[in-house]
């Protein structure tokens, strides 16, 4: 069911404790648990670790009393790794989800880099975060989640690995109709960036949650998107300018733009960024064929001219190559 991991987060458990002797049991490893006393209230939070990993570890465990946030700090003992792993089950309420994201503050340890996984309750983006029709994102709450995030220099690890994919992690049927959104995430640590294989979504059906997988090998370093710079030189394009600016007015018509300009102003970079680098790359991939095209008509007239020597249409395709290689130097 856990599909050979070496570390299982878990919410929304409800486990009693004659559950938890039952999973412990069955489970080949260490179980951590948090529960709410109540049990009449769907809570819990867990976390599991195989023998195979603990072999490899030190435990140390920190938890709410509310049954929502569970952290166990160990020490990767082969690459002397400090690591935070923190499930939380984030409440429905707004007020309360706002409340536990000011008490998360407490559970993260700067000598200990970060993974937090959970159910967060919580859709981050308005418009790829959530299926047409759905109107449940709570700006207020979602600057919160992001302050924490920039606060503890935690990076939404799905989101950054697909900028502009609309996937999701829960579906549920509500009066015949199906509600799906993103509100289950991984918050990491943007050093352990570079020993991340994999993140991703995988279907679950016993669930109306899908799993999130994330797969961390300390052994290599993995290279990431690398750093965005802006190419200046787009300045001067006016098409470039014109669209630019055009992006900006149409942004400004969004309700975030009067509600919660912090919000829009996240998003219009988001937009900016991904528009300058696709006509940068449209606009470099135009100027390589084009030069590839050169390439074999002046390769097709020297070919003509060795057999014609009063043919001669060279020169041009020459100055031009000559232009698209110096702007590359």
């Amino acid at each position: 069911m856990l599909l050979n991991t070496s570390i299982a987060c878990l919410q929304e458990t409800y486990w009693d404790e004659e559950l938890i002797e039952t999973v412990s049991n069955k489970w080949n490893g260490l179980v951590f648990c948090n529960n709410f006393n109540n049990n009449t209230i769907s809570r819990g939070t867990a976390i599991l670790f195989t023998d195979a990993f603990l072999n490899k570890i030190s435990i140390d465990v920190k938890k709410d009393s509310e049954g929502r946030i569970l952290s166990v700090k160990f020490t990767h003992k082969q690459y002397e790794q400090k690591i935070n792993i923190i499930s939380v089950y984030a409440p429905n309420n707004d007020c309360d989800r706002a409340n536990l994201y000011l008490s998360l503050y407490n559970y993260v340890d700067q000598n200990y880099e970060t993974i937090i996984c959970g159910d967060f309750n919580e859709i981050m983006d308005p418009v790829l975060d959530q299926a047409v029709g759905m109107n449940t994102f709570c700006p207020r709450n979602v600057q919160k989640l992001k302050d924490f995030l920039e606060f503890t220099a935690l990076i939404d690890l799905w989101r950054d690995r697909n900028s502009d994919r609309r996937e999701f992690t829960r579906r549920q049927f509500v009066n015949g109709c199906l509600k799906q959104s993103r509100i289950d995430y991984f918050f990491v640590s943007r050093k352990l960036l570079e020993y991340i294989v994999s993140c991703y979504i995988k279907h679950y059906s016993y669930s109306d949650h899908d799993l999130l997988l994330l797969k961390v090998e300390f052994g290599c370093r993995v290279k990431g998107p690398g750093l965005f710079i802006h190419n200046n030189t787009h300045l001067k394009d006016s098409n470039y300018v014109q669209s630019i600016e055009q992006l900006i007015i149409s942004s400004k018509d969004c309700p975030l733009y009067e509600n919660e300009i912090r919000i829009w102003w996240d998003n219009l970079k988001y937009k900016l960024k991904c528009f300058a680098k696709e006509y940068g790359q449209s606009k470099h991939r135009n100027k390589f064929l084009k030069q590839i095209k050169l390439e074999k008509d002046l390769k097709r007239e020297y070919s003509k001219l060795s057999k014609n020597h009063n043919h001669d249409q060279c020169k041009l395709k020459e100055l031009e190559l000559e232009e698209i290689n110096r702007h590359k130097c």
